[in-house]
């Protein structure tokens, strides 16, 4: 058999074999006298023992689980009431700093409150509504959309620094005040410098300004040497005024040999076309040699005009009274013999051979007119031939000093 347990009055636990069941002994921690149970006492004490164990267990667990309940309701009741108040409190203080123009510290109170409601599984609500209309009406939504305030307005932390800075917008560019006034009055810029958009097109395209004109930046050097240019060349300004003048005069030379006249009335029409376009030439910047050459020829040509007219009235004048003299000698001619005897007796002697003789005379005169005008002839063609002269050899000696070939057509 196995060893039976049990427990001296002491409380000491104990231990003896089957076989001293009965006896009598002492108990090693107290020295009192103990008897050893039998097996079924033993087995029975054990037994109420456990029983008692157990209830009061059983007691225990259920006072403990009872008390727990009890405390879960008490505090269910008080976590519930308790982030509502705190929430609320969060949101009151927001609404102060929003007033108060701190918007930042504002979102952190908000943001407080939500977490606190969301802790507590509390979604709906008015303290829900009424952070929302917080969050979604001016200024706190300005702030939310990453807007900050600047005297009053509401721009991007980047519009903020520009601002700040002095500049204004204009359009999709800061630019300073100065910039935006140029920019309103239609300048555009252009390196350093503020230019007219078409002026811009200029300066991209490599050109400069010389004088309200745009050049080459090899233009301008040469303009600013006093050269102009002229059919592809640089010259100076009396090299082209006198080419020009040149051709002009060669050019009035030819149109003038291709209808030459000799009559009076075509020489003066001629003269007249002749003195008009010397006077048209422009005598500024010319060669000096070919400036004083047109002075000589204009001063001539006035010269011959005088003369030819002065000879052409001459001639009129002398036609006229050829004209009546003949008109004279024929009616003579119709009066009877007696008629002219009796009139060569009554009268001055030799009326009839006076108007003969007079018109002999005119014929004369005529006669001599038209000699003289044969000879004015050749005094203008010698004097013609001397000035084609004189212009070919003045041509000469420009064309050692210029180019006078005319521009390919």
């Amino acid at each position: 058999m196995g060893a039976i347990v049990f427990r001296c009055g002491c409380g000491q636990r104990l231990s003896a074999k089957a076989s001293l069941a009965g006896e009598v002994s002492r108990c090693p921690e107290c020295g009192g006298v103990i008897r050893v149970p039998t097996v079924a006492k033993a087995e029975a004490t054990a037994i109420l023992r456990r029983r008692l164990l157990f209830g009061v267990y059983a007691v225990g667990v259920s006072i403990c689980l009872a008390a727990m309940f009890a405390a879960a309701v008490m505090y269910r009741g008080r976590v519930e009431r308790q982030p509502l108040q705190s929430a609320a409190a969060r949101v009151a203080e927001a609404e102060r700093l929003l007033a108060g123009g701190q918007y930042d510290r504002s979102l952190r109170e908000l943001r407080q409150a939500e977490r606190i409601l969301d802790d507590a599984k509390v979604f709906q609500g008015p303290l829900r509504d009424r952070m929302r209309a917080l969050e979604t009406e001016p200024p706190l939504k300005y702030v939310l959309d990453g807007l900050v305030e600047y005297k009053g307005q509401w721009v991007t932390p980047t519009d903020k620094k520009m601002l700040e800075r002095g500049y204004v917008n204009y359009g999709d560019q800061w630019v300073t005040p100065d910039e935006k006034a140029m920019l309103e009055a239609g300048y555009v810029r252009y390196g350093d410098t503020w230019v007219k958009p078409e002026e811009k097109s200029m300066l991209q395209a490599g050109l400069v300004q010389y004088e309200g004109r745009w050049v080459t930046p090899d233009e301008k050097t040469q303009l600013e040497h006093g050269l102009v240019n002229f059919e592809g060349r640089w010259v100076t300004a009396q090299e082209r005024a006198t080419v020009r003048c040149v051709r002009l005069i060669t050019q009035f030379n030819k149109k003038a040999d291709s209808a030459p006249s000799y009559t009076p009335e075509g020489i003066l029409a001629a003269y007249d076309a002749r003195v008009e376009f010397n006077r048209s030439l422009d005598l500024k910047d010319l060669d000096p040699r070919l400036a004083a050459f047109l002075r000589r020829w204009t001063d001539m040509t006035l010269e011959e005009r005088d003369t030819t007219r002065e000879l052409r009235t001459a001639m009129q004048q002398a036609s006229a009274r050829a004209e009546t003299a003949d008109a004279g000698a024929g009616l003579a001619e119709r009066v009877p013999p007696d008629e002219q005897a009796d009139e060569a007796g009554d009268g001055p002697a030799g009326t009839a051979p006076g108007a003969a003789a007079a018109s002999d005379l005119i014929q004369q005169e005529r006669q001599q007119l038209e000699q003289e005008w044969d000879a004015q002839l050749t005094w203008l063609e010698e004097r013609a031939r001397s000035f084609r002269q004189e212009l070919s050899a003045l041509l000469s000696e420009l064309g050692r000093t210029y180019y006078l070939g005319a521009p390919e057509e």
